[in-house]
């Protein structure tokens, strides 16, 4: 038998939990543009910054932009996963649900017409209270 420390479980795209986010070029930022202004009444965005990971999660965009004088933090998702009106609407209700028995998820912020998701190009948009934090990594801290 080898003294060697063998390891059982390898990194994989579970394993990053800091959350990194990368800047957005002008020029990669039409469509997120256009759903800001048209659908949010977001004119002019400080910063679109893009989440670093794999998949469905890198279709997060963290909006920095000012409102009344002041510097506010949203997180823009196009989504990927739940493509039609009828499956947003049963996430949406879910989250609801879950806020109204004290359930920590974020707020959905509507559109300027009280929608809870926007439409450009077929694809669904939604907009949601910025949560800073982490990836849940399954500690005991965290339960």
């Amino acid at each position: 038998m080898s003294n060697q420390k063998q390891t059982l479980f390898t990194a994989n795209v579970h394993s990053e939990y800091t959350i990194h986010w990368l800047t957005v070029p002008t020029s990669r930022s039409r469509d997120i543009r256009v759903v800001l202004r048209d659908a949010y009444g977001i004119l002019e965005p400080e910063a679109i910054a893009q989440v670093g990971a794999l998949e469905m999660r890198s279709n997060n965009f963290k909006i920095t932009y000012r409102s009344s004088g002041q510097r506010k933090t949203v997180l823009l998702r196009k989504n990927i996963q739940h493509q039609t009106p009828e499956a947003l609407r049963t996430v949406n209700a879910t989250l609801r649900y879950l806020r109204a028995h004290a359930i920590a998820v974020p707020e959905i912020i509507t559109t300027l017409e009280g929608k809870d998701f926007a439409t450009n190009n077929g694809v669904l948009w939604q907009m949601f209270g910025f949560v800073h934090g982490t990836y849940y990594r399954g500690t005991h801290e965290e339960l």
